[in-house]
């Protein structure tokens, strides 16, 4: 396929400090366990997590052993991860676990989608024992015995197998909630967990069933805080996120690792790419314009940054592919479009993609950001809209910059062949 390559750049410099509400301070957590699961000084005798914190140690050991794995640890400063095999056997550490005010959080990667397994359990499946469970393709969190946290019976289509996936339990104010990959997943439980010093298993076999949860398991941490001071800014995943698969190669056709996404989209090899070998396609098919990506990165308050984007049309149709390219403060929800007006490629009219490269600069106000592209075609008849190569860049302070060039100046958009 020919792909002719041209370049695009607006300059619109989006100030969100000026006239938002400030993102609210972070939450005063204190960590009561981590367990850095596969790195080095991680693992005692026979790969038994080691607690970096207060020296809960895990003592219980598997039959079958466990293993330690490099080429794939979970996203963020891991280097290492655990894997678990699906023989008899379990992880276990005896220590007091709280009731209210904490949250667990855990990265999981299945190597088995059909499996209905505990990942994580508390108080040795008593009444009201706190988990994380995957069933099948679902993953879930519960009392056991007496009320779901989240959607009963889990979050349908959550796993992807071989992909690392975040799970985390917050308990603030007598109230728990589940989050996936730092989203909060419908349903909240006033249910609170036994006390009881008999502690956690991870990859534990219950009575009854055969063999354990089967994958790999990274960071275990257990937290707590003041009533009411959480803020999701407190989980790792956010913290040590950041952006992540811009040319969407870590993806398959079932996932968009690093994104989360709706709508009339998918992935492809075969509509022209600018890196790698996948784009991200919307209304595939002639289908209707409503899909959207968009992904939570960390940044810097008062810091500048750039997005860069390729985006173009594959297709004859007469229409035009159109993107919103939309920056907003993850934790106030308060943003703007780049520009008042999608950007559009509409002159093409081979089945061949051409590519315009986008450059839009903005200024963070908090710790979290959220960038979103939104389909935005018109006459969608026998062409797709296809977006690929974006990244995030941090650009120098304003004194740094040459003479002349403002990042608070709106500047009009130009082009050039």
């Amino acid at each position: 396929m020919s792909m002719h390559r041209t370049a695009r750049t607006a300059l619109a410099s989006l100030a969100l400090a000026a006239a938002l509400v400030a993102a609210p301070a972070r939450a005063a957590v204190t960590d009561l366990y981590v367990y850095h699961l596969g790195e080095a000084g991680s693992l005692g005798t026979n790969n038994r997590p080691i607690d970096s914190v207060s020296g809960n140690n895990f003592t219980n050991n598997f039959s079958t052993g466990t293993s330690v794995d490099t080429a794939d640890p979970a996203p963020g400063d891991s280097t290492a991860d655990l894997v678990v095999p699906s023989g008899k056997g379990f992880y276990g550490v005896s220590t007091a676990f709280p009731t209210d005010n904490f949250g667990i959080e855990l990265w999981v990667k299945t190597a088995d989608l059909a499996q209905s397994k505990d990942i994580f359990v508390t108080n040795s499946y008593n009444s009201q024992s706190l988990k994380f469970t995957q069933l099948g393709t679902a993953l879930a969190a519960s009392y056991q015995g007496v009320s779901w946290i989240g959607p009963t019976n889990g979050v349908s289509g959550a796993v992807t197998a071989n992909e690392w996936i975040h799970l985390a339990i917050v308990r603030d104010g007598g109230v728990s909630s589940f989050y996936i990959d730092g989203v909060k997943q419908g349903g909240t439980t006033t249910t609170a967990p036994t006390t009881s010093a008999s502690g956690v298993h991870i990859a534990v076999q219950p009575g009854g069933i055969t063999g354990t949860w089967n994958g790999a398991m990274d960071e275990l941490r257990v937290f707590t805080f003041t009533t009411g001071a959480f803020s999701v800014s407190d989980l790792s995943y956010i913290n040590g996120s950041d952006f992540a698969n811009g040319s969407f190669e870590a993806s398959s056709p079932l996932t968009l690792k690093g994104w989360s996404a709706s709508g009339n989209l998918g992935l492809s090899t075969s509509e022209g790419t600018t890196d790698g070998t996948h784009a991200l396609v919307f209304n595939g098919g002639n289908a209707a314009v409503n899909g959207f990506v968009e992904q939570t990165f960390a940044t810097n308050p008062g810091s500048s940054y750039r997005v860069t984007f390729d985006f173009g049309k594959f297709g004859s149709g007469g229409g035009s592919a159109g993107i919103q390219t939309l920056v907003y403060d993850y934790l106030t929800g308060i943003g703007s479009p780049f520009v008042n007006d999608p950007v559009f490629d509409s002159t093409y009219t081979n089945i061949a993609t051409e590519f315009n490269t986008f450059f839009y600069n903005f200024t963070a106000t908090g710790s979290l950001t959220t960038l979103r592209f939104t389909d935005a075609s018109t006459g969608t008849i026998s062409f797709d809209a296809v977006l690929d190569n974006i990244h995030i860049s941090l650009l120098p302070t304003p004194a740094a910059l040459p003479a002349g060039l403002t990042l608070l100046t709106l500047l009009s958009m130009r082009r050039r062949r």
